[in-house]
């Protein structure tokens, strides 16, 4: 999770999503910005989150932006290294080109030249997925589900792609499709935790909590070392617990 991507929650009013994302960093609180953090999650079980609240949390995220990832440290993701086929030397050429341009920052030319490799060859599912990432960390949200729509209208067995048009459909707020897309990526691959964890999300939006929590579930089964799932599911049955006793008064 990078420090663009909680502003994003923040932004689109996904409290829960950003308090989850800020207890990963408790550690790196001072003790004024844990005690504020304690408030936070306090005030936002009793519903009170409204436009100061929201302005408290975006300080406390900026406090801490020095302990987030730069969304340009993470390497591109391959989707399918066996799928790759021998290239030529432009592509080759072009290849170099585009690691230069990521490595330096350049997302604008990198989203080019990935443009040129998917037009040279776009059997190769790479390209189209470091494509779509690029487009997501522009925050080109709309562009991104055009690839990656596109990508799997060529290759619809992909589940990465579906998992990701998914991560998409959350960020365009269609919490409705990020749940059918989900849904595709894990009838094809069913024992994924992160597809589990991601569909959970898609339900906990659309107020499912109940699904969303066996779909937490199922993600913790599959990998026990999965702390977002954990804190997730925490998230979801206090929810419910909260739920339940409004409904018992």
């Amino acid at each position: 999770m990078t420090y663009e991507d909680l502003l994003i929650h923040i932004q689109q009013h996904n409290i829960a999503e950003a308090l989850i994302t800020l207890a990963e960093k408790q550690q790196d609180m001072s003790k004024g910005e844990q005690h504020t953090f304690s408030l936070l999650k306090k005030e936002f079980l009793l519903g009170k989150d409204g436009v100061h609240y929201i302005d408290r949390l975006k300080v406390l995220a900026d406090g801490l932006k020095q302990h987030f990832d730069s969304p340009l440290e993470k390497p591109l993701v391959v989707v399918d290294p066996d799928n790759s086929q021998h290239t030529s030397d432009e592509e080759e050429i072009l290849q170099a080109q585009k690691n230069k341009y990521f490595k330096n920052g350049d997302l604008l030319n990198t989203i080019k030249t990935l443009q040129q490799l998917n037009s040279l060859n776009p059997q190769n599912l790479a390209y189209w997925n470091e494509l779509a990432i690029v487009y997501i960390h522009q925050k080109q949200y709309p562009a991104a589900q055009e690839i990656l729509q596109k990508a799997l209208v060529l290759h619809p067995e992909l589940a990465e792609g579906w998992a990701n048009l998914g991560l998409v459909w959350g960020f365009l707020d269609n919490y409705h499709q990020a749940q059918a897309s989900f849904q595709k990526a894990l009838t094809i691959d069913p024992n994924n935790s992160l597809y589990w964890e991601g569909l959970g999300k898609s339900f906990a939006a659309l107020k499912k909590l109940i699904q969303a929590k066996e779909c937490f579930r199922k993600a913790i089964e599959l990998n026990p070392a999965n702390n977002e799932a954990w804190q997730w599911l925490e998230e979801v049955e206090v929810n419910l617990r909260t739920l339940y006793k409004s409904k018992s008064l």
